[in-house]
C-alpha cells in the first residue's frame, strides 16, 4: 500500500485542510492489457460541506440555536445524515422556542411563526418541507438524500439569518418606522 499525505489551500476561501490518500496497490486489477486500476480512498480532514458557505453573523445566534445549528453543520460533514435531518428539524423547534412561539406540534408552531410576521407564507411551506424530512429521519429511520439535506440547510439557514443575523444587523442602520 502506499500513503501520501498533502496539506492543501483553496483557492478561494484560503482554508487550509489535511489531505491523505491511500492507494491499496495488493488489490489493484487489470482494466485493460496495459492499464491496471488501483483502489484509492481520499480522505480530508476537517470534513467540509461541498459548495457550502458559512453562516456569517453566526454569533448572533442564541447560544441553544448555535449550538444545534453547528451540530447539524457537523453531523452532515460527517455523513451522518438522518442526524442532520433531524438536527435541522430541532433547529427549527429552537427558533420556535427561542421566540416563544407555543403549540401543541410543530405544524401549528412554523404556521404561528408565519402569522407573528417572523417569515412569510412561502417561508412556512419550506420549514413544512423539513418538518416532513424530519419526521420521516425520526418515524421511519429514512435517511434524506445529499441533495435534500442542502436545500433543507439552505432553508434553516435563511431563517436564521432572517429572523436573527439581519435583525441585528438593521438595528440603528435604517429606520423601519
Amino acid at each position: 500500500c502506499d500513503f501520501t499525505y498533502q496539506i492543501t489551500e483553496c483557492l478561494g476561501c484560503e482554508r487550509k485542510a489535511f489531505r491523505q490518500v491511500y492507494e491499496d496497490i495488493e488489490s489493484a486489477y487489470q482494466i485493460s492489457e496495459t492499464d491496471w486500476e488501483v483502489p484509492t480512498t481520499i480522505d480530508v480532514y476537517p470534513k467540509f460541506i461541498e459548495g457550502h458557505k458559512t453562516l456569517d453573523g453566526e454569533y448572533y445566534l442564541p447560544d441553544v440555536v448555535g449550538r444545534i445549528y453547528k451540530a447539524v453543520l457537523l453531523a452532515f460533514q460527517e455523513d451522518a445524515l438522518i442526524l442532520a435531518g433531524l438536527g435541522l428539524r430541532g433547529t427549527v423547534e429552537a427558533v420556535c422556542n427561542d421566540l416563544e412561539i407555543t403549540g401543541r406540534n410543530l405544524e401549528i408552531r412554523i404556521s404561528k411563526l408565519a402569522t407573528a410576521g417572523f417569515i412569510s407564507r412561502k417561508d412556512a411551506e419550506r420549514l413544512h418541507g423539513i418538518r416532513f424530512m424530519g419526521n420521516d429521519a425520526a418515524h421511519e429511520i429514512k435517511k434524506p438524500k445529499s441533495t435534500q439535506l442542502s436545500v433543507a440547510l439552505k432553508i434553516v439557514e435563511h431563517l436564521l439569518s432572517s429572523v436573527y443575523i439581519l435583525e441585528r444587523e438593521v438595528e440603528g442602520k435604517i429606520d423601519t418606522s
